[in-house]
């Protein structure tokens, strides 16, 4: 694994990777106050409006669970915890400077998609948020955003074999990039100088895509009999 996460660093160091708007810095900044000010918290997520959509976007799916519409910065603050906040700010965050173009998008919407699936699960996982296991399985795959842009032609072809069937399509994605999606997302987790998640974040992300592959083949070789 040192290994891999060795490769991992050496194919981020050689592409681009974003920097976090100043507004997630200032917000984590005030959350590790000893008294946050909701006002200031409402106030950094609705200063950029891109970022603010997004956060809405999420806020008002299952990962809340909220009965009435959120439909603006204060009334989040005012029903959600400071943590679900920050949880729900980082994934938009996230959505919005890791993807480039539409393929990348694409790969980014199938995470968001078992992030909705995992939030679901996370009932029965002692000490996980809905939110935190939405951005695990958010960011499950971002690794093969680096890897596509490493190999523009021949990776969507991988990555979706991969997808339809975990273990050949992992060995063959392996045997032409040498690299598994989850070390460079857990890579690019610690990276301080990109998305600053937490330790806990990055071991989500390094639990369920470990685990979601094995799951899936099970499943598929359950529906094949």
């Amino acid at each position: 694994m040192q290994q891999a996460l060795k490769v991992a660093a050496d194919i981020l160091a050689r592409q681009h990777t974003p920097s976090i708007p100043l507004e997630l810095l200032e917000l984590k900044a005030e959350l590790n106050k000893k008294y946050p000010n909701t006002v200031t918290v409402a106030q950094l997520i609705s200063h950029n409006p891109e970022l603010l959509a997004n956060f809405l976007n999420l806020a008002n799916t299952n990962l809340t669970q909220e009965k009435n519409p959120i439909q603006d910065a204060k009334v989040a603050v005012n029903l959600l915890g400071l943590q679900e906040i920050y949880n729900l700010f980082l994934s938009s965050v996230l959505s919005h400077i890791l993807a480039e173009d539409d393929y990348e998008r694409s790969i980014l919407l199938h995470g968001a998609k078992a992030g909705l699936a995992a939030a679901e699960l996370s009932y029965w996982v002692f000490d996980v948020s809905r939110t935190e296991a939405y951005i695990a399985g958010l960011m499950q795959n971002v690794g093969a955003i680096y890897l596509y842009r490493q190999h523009p032609d021949s990776y969507p072809d991988m990555f979706a074999g991969e997808l339809s069937n975990p273990v050949s399509g992992y060995q063959k994605n392996w045997s032409v990039t040498k690299q598994a999606t989850y070390t460079l997302a857990a890579c690019l987790a610690r990276n301080g100088k990109s998305t600053r998640l937490s330790t806990k974040h990055s071991s989500f992300i390094m639990t369920w895509t470990s685990v979601s592959r094995p799951l899936a083949t099970a499943k598929s070789n359950t529906l094949r009999l």
